[in-house]
């Protein structure tokens, strides 16, 4: 199984992000436990769900935040088989905290099943 992370993945474009905060309709607004993440789903006319991660300048130095978004990435890449297709995910990690990635792992993708329901 190639478990690679494609670049059709990937929301990159100004413009596709900056949709996120002006096209409201059918967008679904998330938070997870201990507000670890907040994530704005939008569905797209895509068979694959694509996302994006960002976290603010204020939330730690360079380092942190790469890591924080490094382990997210790895999260979607290893899971992408259990995350509901179809989706444009925008995930902001608000909070960096020094969490193991299994636990870390674990409250991402509660936090996208709640799409299922």
């Amino acid at each position: 199984m190639n478990e690679r992370l494609y670049r059709k993945e990937r929301i990159k474009k100004k413009s596709e992000v900056s949709s996120f905060f002006t096209n409201k309709s059918n967008t679904i607004f998330l938070s997870s436990r201990k507000y670890i993440y907040s994530i704005i789903i939008r569905p797209n006319d895509f068979d694959y769900s694509r996302f994006a991660v960002s976290v603010k300048k204020n939330k730690g130095k360079a380092p942190v935040r790469n890591r924080a978004k490094r382990q997210i990435r790895e999260i979607f890449r290893k899971n992408r088989d259990s995350i509901p297709i179809g989706y444009d995910y925008f995930v902001i990690v608000n909070n960096v905290a020094k969490l193991q990635f299994d636990e870390r792992a674990e409250i991402f993708l509660s936090t996208l099943l709640k799409v299922r329901s």
